[in-house]
């Protein structure tokens, strides 16, 4: 409230850009703190109704900063019955399925976006979420490299990645499965 307070007060134009910006920042980080919240473990883990759309929404507000720098567009299903699907699960533990999928298709995407210039120029990186508000399934997907054939099975596993530098840990899939 008070960087958009002095936003509004000053007529410098490179101030008003640094606040917004900053502004923007924040935001993002109270959405991603909002996440990391719902991770905190209070004792014992306890199954509750769960918005699926609402958890899904919020991990990818989350993420809007990184997503419009990657020029990554997302999409989730949003009908009226969709944002009414409730699951019983433990709530944390959706927050970081979605986040450990982002994180993969994130990671992915951007591979896929350096190796534009030599490939496919009109590649646009998406990730997409569908709630089937009958079933209560989650689709989760993207237009990144895939998967091999000779991975699709291992690609679940402990200890398996194919990130390089050692990005990854082989701990993302194995925790969501």
């Amino acid at each position: 409230k008070k960087i958009e307070d002095a936003r509004r007060r000053t007529s410098d134009r490179s101030l008003i850009s640094t606040l917004t910006s900053a502004n923007a920042q924040l935001k993002t980080l109270q959405k991603r703190v909002k996440i990391l919240d719902k991770w905190a473990i209070s004792g014992r883990q306890r199954k509750s109704k769960v918005s699926v759309y609402e958890v899904a929404k919020t991990v990818f507000e989350g993420r809007e900063e990184q997503f419009a720098e990657l020029g990554i567009e997302v999409s989730i299903s949003d009908s009226v019955a969709v944002q009414s699907v409730r699951i019983s699960f433990v709530e944390g533990m959706l927050y970081q399925i979605l986040e450990n999928l982002t994180e993969n298709s994130v990671y992915w995407l951007k591979e896929r976006v350096k190796d534009r210039e030599k490939t496919d120029r009109s590649f646009k990186p998406r990730i997409e979420i569908k709630i089937d508000a009958e079933s209560g399934l989650l689709f989760f997907s993207d237009n990144g490299p895939g998967i091999a054939p000779e991975n699709a099975k291992r690609i679940f596993g402990h200890a398996f990645s194919l990130k390089r530098n050692s990005e990854g840990k082989g701990l993302g899939l194995y925790i969501s499965q």
